[in-house]
């Protein structure tokens, strides 16, 4: 009697488990992962076609996955995406980085337990800071602080692409001790970090200086590490503090984020993230500090700190684990608009072109708003100053995908 009811017990138990994410709504989308959908459905191929505005990773069989952030709902087990050849990089709280296979998208994106789901959009290289104009010189020297602070016993990690592991600034000022600690190359086919199932990890100094590099013909990476922590050894005439970096006697972590030179595209927030936690997981194991550095940025997404990638750099960092990002090279560019509606002022425009360097003409408008508001959007196609034609009718964004076409008078 007693193994009849434990049996019972059990497949209650295991049917409540089963369950219990049933009664919630299907995942929310994102704008562009509403995008994609559509645009797969509407393709003329019967596979999944690779777009281009999109990020993905190929592994050793070629198996293409395309990058993706969600948010999860509380007691949601890796295993219901796993089931699926998903793999799961960071977890950071109830937002995790996924690398879902674009034959299975259609599968993962009706998975019950998922809150959110924002497939990655790409980034590209950003750099504009400087150690003499970010007074950093006063800092080391300690003027007017406890002590002088060069980064000695912390960890500065860099997410980036274009390393050389071999460059002198890379060792001690004396050029004599090697400060290169791990690499991760994300991209990249071989063994894999603890806690995550993609990429190729170099642990030991010997490993790292035999593969020399991650890229040729690039050096953004190196630059932007030689900038946060370069020792400065192997300047000009001897000299190794003209080019010394902010963090000089630190440990440094590199994280590669090289694509497959299949996709043009090269790397999203998802990527980041696992970055991110890469690094942090490092510093853990040798009990020290850190600070992440990401010198990519890109345009679009909201300004209000609620973006997945936002609330997940929210869930992971903190005491001892910063995270530092570039501020960007575009300025100067018209690249933002806002607008404060009224009750007899309630329009806005804009006007974007085409580069005229693309074989595709694309471009993209990001409009964030209030929630408690209704908008509606109506689109005109220009000849220079001229306006060559209208969208009929306005369209009211209603959380669906949209439709049109414009045709001037040249056809």
């Amino acid at each position: 009697m007693k193994c009849l009811i434990t049996s019972l017990l059990l497949a209650l138990v295991s049917n409540s488990l089963f369950s219990q994410f049933d009664h919630l709504p299907n995942p929310q989308f994102s704008a562009n992962t509403k995008m994609y959908l559509f645009k797969q459905q509407n393709n003329y191929s019967e596979r999944p076609v690779m777009l281009s505005e999109y990020v993905y990773r190929e592994d050793a069989q070629h198996q293409a996955y395309i990058s993706t952030l969600i948010q999860v709902y509380n007691g949601f087990q890796e295993t219901n995406i796993t089931a699926l050849g998903a793999h799961v990089g960071s977890k950071a709280g109830n937002i995790w980085t996924v690398q879902v296979p674009i034959q299975k998208v259609n599968a993962f994106i009706q998975t019950k337990g998922i809150k959110y789901i924002e497939l990655d959009q790409p980034l590209a290289a950003n750099l504009d800071t400087a150690r003499k104009l970010t007074r950093v010189d006063s800092v080391h020297a300690g003027y007017g602080l406890p002590k002088a602070y060069t980064g000695k016993d912390v960890v500065v990690g860099i997410i980036d692409l274009g390393f050389d592991y071999t460059h002198p600034t890379f060792y001690d000022t004396a050029y004599a001790a090697y400060r290169l600690k791990r690499v991760w190359e994300e991209k990249a086919g071989g063994t894999p970090p603890a806690g995550f199932s993609y990429g190729n990890e170099l642990n030991d100094s010997l490993s790292i200086i035999t593969k020399a590099q991650d890229v040729n013909n690039f050096s953004h990476g190196s630059h932007v590490a030689g900038i946060a922590g370069g020792s400065g050894a192997g300047g000009s005439l001897g000299n190794n503090t003209r080019f010394r970096g902010v963090a000089y006697n630190s440990d440094l972590v590199f994280v590669s984020i090289l694509p497959s030179s299949a996709f043009w595209l090269t790397t999203g927030m998802a990527d980041m993230l696992d970055g991110m936690q890469y690094i942090y997981n490092y510093a853990n194991s040798v009990s020290k500090p850190a600070v992440a550095n990401l010198s990519w940025g890109g345009p679009l997404g909201p300004r209000d700190g609620n973006s997945l990638f936002s609330q997940a750099c929210d869930n992971i960092t903190g005491s001892g684990k910063l995270f530092a990002i570039s501020a960007g090279n575009n300025g100067t560019n018209r690249v933002h608009l806002q607008k404060t509606f009224t009750t007899t002022d309630s329009i806005v425009h804009t006007c974007l072109n085409f580069n005229s360097g693309l074989t595709e003409k694309r471009n993209w408008v990001d409009v964030w708003g209030d929630t408690s508001k209704a908008f509606r959007m109506r689109f005109s196609l220009y000849s220079s100053t001229t306006n060559r034609v209208d969208s009929s009718v306005y369209i009211s964004l209603d959380n669906s995908v949209h439709q049109l076409y414009l045709k001037g008078t040249n056809g």
